[in-house]
């Protein structure tokens, strides 16, 4: 099924998947967090992506206790 997918994602222009290459041309779309400090314990394992720090796409300052 993976193959099958991979051929018609291919033959019809498909990639890259994902809304990707649309947020790096219009950064002003993306959901932006109104956090402005963070704590990451040992027992935080995921995190949804818009809610997240913005490390490499704008200027962070990281502090590591």
């Amino acid at each position: 099924m993976k193959n099958a997918f991979m051929e018609l994602a291919e033959a019809n222009y498909a990639f890259p998947i994902g809304a990707g290459l649309w947020l790096r041309l219009h950064p002003e779309d993306r959901i932006k967090t109104p956090y402005t400090q963070w704590s990451f314990s040992r027992n935080t394992r995921r995190m949804p992506e818009f809610s997240a720090p913005g490390a490499g796409r704008q200027n962070t300052l990281v502090t590591v206790d």
